[in-house]
């Protein structure tokens, strides 16, 4: 198993393409606020490296996304995405539609 494949038996393929999604968004997200610098910028990244951790020990084992240490993954991603907004939102009510 791996995690992809983990994912995707649990959630089809419908979940696969979410799940990648944020993979790919998140770490879009990223290097945004990298570009920034400052103490963000190696917070960001740090999480980012945690992200890419996980998805490398994920390749020959499974940590499923729902299970108890899968709540790290979801905060790292919700931390980078709080960042993002913080820099970028411009206290705006308005949804961010680009990237």
């Amino acid at each position: 198993h791996n995690i992809f494949i983990q994912v995707a038996a649990d959630t089809g393929l419908p979940g696969l393409t979410a799940y990648l999604s944020i993979l790919i968004i998140t770490t879009i997200l990223s290097l945004r606020i990298a570009r920034l610098g400052g103490e963000d910028k190696r917070l960001v990244l740090g999480l980012l490296a945690g992200i890419a951790g996980l998805h490398f020990f994920g390749l020959t084992d499974t940590i499923a996304p729902g299970a108890k240490p899968g709540l790290l993954f979801w905060l790292a991603l919700g931390l980078i995405t709080a960042i993002y907004q913080f820099h970028f939102d411009n206290n705006s009510s308005e949804p961010i539609t680009t990237i």
